[in-house]
C-alpha cells in the first residue's frame, strides 16, 4: 500500500515508520516556517530563526503523531490489533483493521483523531499566550502550531471519505442500517461530492485572485475524489474476498525451524543468507514462535548449543491466521507488506501475502492473469490530508 520508509522506533510496541515521501513535505514546510519566523521577528538573528523554524516544524509532525497515536490508543482499547503508525507525505495512516470491531469501534477510532488535534490546539494556544511576555518570538511559534492543528481537526471533519470525517459517516450510516456495504457506499458519494465541491471553490479562488489558495483546494479536492473512488473499489473488492478463505489462496509454508535444535544448527540451516526474514518456530509440529537471525546470533554468542527456544521474538514478530479465515480479513493482515502463516489447528500449513490473494482473485474471475495493482487488496488505515 505505501513505498519505501524507515522504522525510526516505537512507543507502546507500535512500530513507527517514516515514509520516505515524508522528506517532500517535510523540508519545504521547515523553510517556509522559517521565512515566516524570520519575517515576522526581524530582530532575530538567522541561526534563531532557523531553531524556531525547527521547533515549529517538530510540533507540527508530533501533532500527526499524536493524531495517529489516538486512533491506535482506541483501537486497542477496543481489542483491535495496532499493526503499525506510518508518517507520510499528507499526515499519517495508522495501520489496524478497525471494521472489525464493528461499526460502534470504527466511529470511536475515527472520532478520536480530530479530538485529539482540538486539544492540542486548545494547548498550543494557552501555551501562546503564556509565552508571550517572556519570548514572544516562541508565542508566535506555538499560536501558529494551535491554529494548525484547529485546521486539520476541521478538515478531518469534512464528511469526504477516506478522512476522519468520512469514516464516521460511514460508521453511522453502518449502524444505523446494519450494512457496511451501504455505510461504504454513502461515504464515498459524500467523498466524491466535498472533493468536487473542493476543486469548485479553487475555481472561484483562483477567479478572486488567490491562487495559492486554490492550488491547496484543488488538491485536496481531487485527492478526496480520489481517495472516495478507490475506497469505493476497495469495497466491491473486500466483498469480493470474503468469498473466500485463506487455505484456498495459501502457498507452501516457509522453512519450520524445530524449537528443539541448537542455534549453531538453526543458523547454518536456516538462517544464515536471510538476514532480514523471520522464520516460524514448531515444536512437535505447532507453531511455538519465531525466530530471526539476529535473535539467534544474539542468545548463541552466550552459548550457541542453547535450543532454539530460547531466541524466541516477541508473539507479534510472526503474523498467523486460521486456515479458515476471510480472505477479506487476510487481506487486512497482509496488505503492509509482511505476510501471514497460516494454521490448521495451531500447526503451520501455507504462507499468504497479498500476490496470493491478486492470484486468487484472478481464478475467482476465470482470468489466467493476475489482477492489476489497482485490484490487489489494501488495508482499511486511515489516510489522509492531515491525518
Amino acid at each position: 500500500m505505501f513505498g519505501r520508509g524507515w522504522r525510526i522506533g516505537s512507543i507502546g510496541g507500535v512500530p513507527i515508520t517514516l515514509d520516505a515521501s515524508w522528506v517532500w513535505v517535510a523540508i519545504p514546510i521547515t523553510y517556509t516556517l522559517y521565512v515566516r519566523v524570520e519575517l515576522t521577528n526581524p530582530h532575530l538573528g538567522e541561526l534563531e530563526a532557523l531553531g524556531l523554524a525547527l521547533v515549529a516544524a517538530v510540533l507540527f509532525f508530533g501533532s500527526v503523531l499524536v493524531h495517529e497515536l489516538a486512533h491506535a490508543a482506541v483501537a486497542r482499547a477496543k481489542g483491535l490489533p495496532v499493526f503499525g503508525i506510518r508518517l507520510l507525505f499528507w499526515g499519517g495512516a495508522t495501520e489496524t483493521p478497525a471494521d472489525r470491531g464493528g461499526a460502534t469501534a470504527q466511529l470511536l477510532i475515527s472520532a478520536v483523531g480530530p479530538l485529539s488535534n482540538g486539544l492540542l490546539a486548545l494547548l498550543f494556544w494557552r501555551l501562546s499566550l503564556a509565552a508571550a511576555d517572556p519570548f514572544p518570538p516562541l508565542a508566535g511559534v506555538f499560536g501558529y502550531t494551535a491554529l494548525v492543528n484547529a485546521m486539520v481537526s476541521g478538515l478531518n471533519l469534512l464528511p469526504g471519505y477516506p478522512l476522519d470525517g468520512g469514516q464516521i459517516l460511514r460508521a453511522l450510516v453502518w449502524r444505523a442500517t446494519g450494512s457496511r456495504t451501504k455505510g461504504s457506499r454513502v461515504a464515498g458519494w459524500v467523498g466524491v461530492g466535498v472533493g468536487v465541491a473542493l476543486v469548485g471553490l479553487g475555481i472561484v479562488e483562483v477567479r478572486r485572485g488567490n491562487a495559492g489558495f486554490a492550488i491547496w483546494l484543488a488538491f485536496i479536492g481531487w485527492f478526496l475524489i480520489q481517495a472516495a473512488r478507490g475506497a469505493e473499489r476497495r469495497e466491491r473488492l473486500r466483498e469480493r474476498l470474503a468469498r473466500g478463505r485463506a487455505v484456498e489462496a495459501m502457498g507452501p509454508p516457509p522453512p519450520l525451524v524445530p524449537a528443539g535444535i541448537s542455534l549453531t544448527e538453526a543458523l547454518d540451516r536456516y538462517l544464515r543468507g536471510h538476514e532480514g526474514e523471520v522464520f516460524p518456530v514448531v515444536d512437535d509440529g505447532r507453531l511455538v514462535g519465531a525466530v530471526s537471525f539476529a535473535s539467534a546470533r544474539r542468545v548463541g554468542q552466550e552459548d550457541p548449543l542453547r535450543p532454539v527456544r530460547d531466541a524466541l521474538l516477541p508473539s507479534d514478530a510472526l503474523r498467523t491466521v486460521e486456515a479458515g479465515t476471510g480472505l477479506d480479513r487476510v487481506a487486512e493482515i497482509v496488505a503492509s507488506g509482511r505476510p501471514a502463516i497460516v494454521l490448521a489447528e495451531g500447526r503451520p500449513v501455507g504462507r499468504i501475502e497479498a500476490d496470493d490473494l491478486a492470484r486468487w482473485l484472478a481464478r475467482a474471475s476465470g482470468d489466467p492473469a493476475e489482477p492489476p495493482g489497482g485490484d490487489r487488496p489494501a488495508a482499511p488505515g486511515d489516510v489522509g490530508p492531515g491525518r
